[in-house]
C-alpha cells in the first residue's frame, strides 16, 4: 500500500476547533447557495475522518469516509485553498487504497459533482435509514428555528429565515463534533444563537 501523502492526516481531538469551523462554513456556503441544510457529517462512530493540510501544515479541509459502504461521506476545502488539487489528490489516494470501487455519497455540491466526474467516482444514494434520519434532523431544526425566530412577522412565514438559519449553524457544527470528541472552544466565540436540540446515536448515522 502506498503511504498517504504528507498533507493527509487522521483526525485528532486537537483538530476539533478547526474542523468545527470548516463544517460550519460548509453549512453556511450551502445554505447561501441553495437555501437548504446541507447533507453529510464530518465525524461519527461509523466514520473515519482525515484532515487535509495546506503547505504550512494548517488544516485546509477535511474528508470523512464511511468504510462500511466504501464511500466518501463528505469532503470540504476552505475557499482560499481551492483550485490547488487538494481534494482531488486526497480522493485519488483514498480510491487507490479502497478494497472496492470508492463512491461518493450524494447529493453533491456542483464542485463535488464535477470532481466525482473528473475522477470517475460513482455517486450513491442515501440508505433508507440515512434518508429518514436526514428528514427528521431537518424537521427538528426548522421547528427549533421557527420557534425562536423574531423576524417571521416581517417576512413570508413559508420561507426559511436566512438570518436565524445562519446563526444556528455555528451551534449545529459545535454540537455535531463535540458529541464525538467532547467540549470545543472556537477561536472566536459565536454570537448568541437559538438553542438546538439534536438527537445523537453513538455508532450510527446521525440525522443529516
Amino acid at each position: 500500500m502506498n503511504p498517504p501523502p504528507p498533507n493527509l492526516v487522521a483526525f485528532r481531538p486537537d483538530h476539533a476547533p478547526a474542523l468545527t469551523e470548516m463544517f460550519r462554513d460548509y453549512l453556511l456556503e450551502e445554505f447561501d447557495r441553495a437555501a437548504h441544510i446541507a447533507p453529510g457529517l464530518p465525524v461519527g462512530g461509523f466514520l473515519f475522518t482525515l484532515i487535509i493540510l495546506e503547505n504550512s501544515g494548517q488544516p485546509a479541509g477535511f474528508c470523512s469516509i464511511d468504510p462500511r459502504r466504501c464511500s466518501v461521506e463528505l469532503i470540504y476545502i476552505r475557499p482560499e485553498q481551492r483550485r490547488q488539487g487538494l481534494a482531488a489528490a486526497a480522493l485519488a489516494y483514498l480510491a487507490s487504497t479502497c478494497p472496492e470501487q470508492m463512491r461518493m455519497k450524494g447529493p453533491l455540491t456542483p464542485d463535488g459533482g464535477a470532481l466525482a466526474r473528473r475522477l470517475r467516482l460513482p455517486v450513491v444514494d442515501w440508505t433508507e435509514e440515512e434518508t429518514a434520519d436526514g428528514q427528521k434532523f431537518q424537521a427538528e431544526m426548522r421547528r427549533t428555528i421557527t420557534g425562536v425566530c423574531r423576524h417571521k412577522q416581517r417576512r413570508n412565514p413559508s420561507r426559511p429565515c436566512r438570518r436565524c438559519f445562519r446563526a444556528c449553524f455555528t451551534k449545529v457544527a459545535t454540537i455535531a463534533i463535540a458529541s464525538y470528541v467532547g467540549p470545543i472552544t472556537l477561536a472566536e466565540p459565536p454570537a448568541t444563537t437559538p438553542p438546538v436540540q439534536l438527537t445523537h446515536r453513538s455508532g450510527t448515522r446521525e440525522p443529516r
